[in-house]
């Protein structure tokens, strides 16, 4: 239980992180719809199309349902990498639109 409550503190970190990123390079009367998509696809993944591949792995993968902790494994280790991949495409194109709106 005091790993999970560790987990589930710092789990939450990205939220605030991620909507403060968004609304530094968005113009100021488009943020409430930036944050509003941006809500809408992190849902629209994470919870109707990770418990879908998740449940397709083992099905189709390994064709038993006892083995869903390595189905989760799977997807979350693919989401981590897919993650950092996108994490170092974008870091250049938002450290460029943090300089451009600081000269505006």
């Amino acid at each position: 239980m005091v790993l999970l409550a560790f987990l589930q503190f710092f789990a939450s970190f990205h939220g605030g992180m991620a909507v403060a990123s968004l609304h530094s390079v968005t113009p100021v009367n488009m943020r409430a719809q930036a944050t509003a998509v941006y809500l809408f696809f992190i849902n629209l993944v994470g919870l109707g199309l990770g418990p879908v591949i998740v449940g397709v792995i083992t099905d189709y993968g390994f064709g038993d349902e006892a083995m869903v902790g390595n189905s989760l494994a799977i997807t979350g280790g693919f989401a981590t990498l897919l993650a950092l991949g996108f994490l170092m495409v974008a870091r250049h194109r938002f450290a460029a639109m943090l300089g451009q709106n600081e000269n505006a």
